[in-house]
C-alpha cells in the first residue's frame, strides 16, 4: 500500500493534522449518533445529569466500536505512525475528560473559539435540545463554527444536563440492552 501519510512532516504538523482529521470525523459521527436510531445507543452518554470526568467514557459498546472504525481507520489505512497515535490518544482523552468535568473553569470569551473548554461541552448536555443539539466537537471546536452547530457558553444559559426520555435501567446488561428496545 502506498504511503499517504506525510511522514516527512515535523512531528508538530503530524499532530496537527491528526487532530483536524480526528476532530472532522468524530464531529460527523457524534453528529450521527443524535439522530434517529441511533440517539437510542448515544443517550446512554448522555443520560447522567450531572457533568464528571468520566462520563466522558460512558460510551455503549457498539457507539464505541462505530466511533473507532470511523475516526481512527483513516489514520490507520493512511499509514500514521504510532507516536502520532499515541500522543492523539493522550491528547482526545485529557481533552474529553477535562471538557465532562464538573468544573467552573473561567476562560476569556475566545478561548472557546479554540480548544473545548467545560462551559463549551455542558452546554452539548443540556436537557434543552436546541442546545443538546450544538457543541459536537472533542477538542477544538472548529468544525461546529464552521457548519453553524456552535453555541458560545458566554451567551447560553444551561439549566440542566440529562436527558428527559430516561429508558436506562441501573444495571450494566440492561444498560447494554436497553437502545435495543422499543
Amino acid at each position: 500500500t502506498p504511503q499517504i501519510w506525510p511522514t516527512h512532516w515535523p512531528f508538530f504538523a503530524q499532530f496537527a493534522l491528526g487532530v483536524l482529521l480526528i476532530e472532522f470525523l468524530f464531529y460527523w459521527q457524534h453528529r450521527w449518533f443524535h439522530g434517529g436510531r441511533l440517539w437510542r445507543f448515544h443517550a446512554l452518554h448522555h443520560n447522567p445529569d450531572r457533568m464528571h470526568g468520566l462520563k466522558s467514557g460512558r460510551l455503549h459498546i457498539f457507539e464505541i466500536v462505530i466511533r473507532h472504525s470511523i475516526v481512527y481507520a483513516p489514520l490507520i489505512l493512511t499509514g500514521a505512525p504510532g507516536e502520532v497515535f499515541l500522543w492523539l490518544g493522550v491528547w482526545m482523552n485529557a481533552n474529553g475528560n477535562l471538557a465532562h468535568a464538573n468544573l467552573d473553569l473561567r476562560f476569556p470569551g475566545w478561548f472557546h473559539y479554540l480548544v473545548v473548554t467545560p462551559a463549551f461541552h455542558q452546554l452539548h448536555h443540556a436537557r434543552d435540545l436546541d442546545l443538546g443539539n450544538s457543541n459536537f466537537a472533542n477538542s477544538a471546536p472548529v468544525f461546529d463554527w464552521l457548519f453553524g452547530t456552535f453555541r458560545h457558553p458566554d451567551r447560553h444559559r444551561l439549566e440542566h444536563t440529562g436527558i428527559a426520555e430516561d429508558f436506562f435501567p441501573r444495571g450494566f446488561f440492561g444498560q447494554l440492552l436497553a437502545p435495543l428496545r422499543r
